[in-house]
Parts: structure tokens; sequence; C-alpha cells
């Protein structure tokens, strides 16, 4: 029974893709990056979607607010995803009362350039 709950779980699964963001960087750097969400069922991905313009200026806020040297290495794109996780939830959390969650962020490209 328990395997079978987690697949049913697992079906409902949803992801959310957003645009490629590009933001200024301090120390004269650009950061461009395109990500997807990952939520639990299609109820909060139709909250996400419905959402896009707040969610995503929660994102653009986490990003730029990143030191350069604490993204360039993994542990900073780990904690940099776990800000945006947490951005996005608190907007679905805010706008309705879900039983899902976001559960994880995904960077499909990531590049930092000097400006």
């Amino acid at each position: 029974r328990a395997i079978a709950s987690v697949r049913d779980d697992e079906a409902k699964i949803q992801f959310v893709e957003f645009d490629e963001f590009t933001v200024n960087l301090p120390q004269r750097h650009t950061l461009k990056a395109k990500l997807q969400i990952e939520v639990s069922d299609p109820e909060v991905a139709a909250v996400v979607t419905k959402r896009k313009a707040a969610i995503k200026a929660r994102i653009l806020y986490v990003l730029s607010s990143q030191p350069m040297e604490g993204i360039e290495g993994i542990q900073g794109k780990l904690l940099m995803k776990d800000a945006i996780r947490e951005a996005v939830s608190a907007e679905v959390n805010q706008s309705e009362k879900l039983q899902g969650i976001v559960r994880d962020v995904y960077f499909m490209e990531f590049l930092m350039v000097p400006s």
C-alpha cells in the first residue's frame, strides 16, 4: 500500500518552466538562469502559473541579492535553490491555502558572465 501511495503521489508531480532570468550581480557580472519549479500536484502548478509574475519578481530578488562569490560553487547554487523554493512556496501559500508543496527547483541553464 505504501508503494502504491508513493507512485500515486509521483504521478501528480508537475513542472512549471520559467523563461530566462537576467540579473546584474556585484563586481560587474551578469547572471543568466533558466529554471523549472517542481510542485506536488496540478493544483499547485495552476497557482504557480496563475501567480507567475509575482513569483518571477520574488525569484529575481533572490537571484540579484546573491553575492557573486556565493554562487560560484555548488554549495552556493544549492543554497540559492533553497532560497528560491522558499520564496515560491511563500507566494503560493500567501495567495492560496493548499495542501500541496513546491518540491524542488532545477536550473536548466546557469551562466555567469562579466558585464
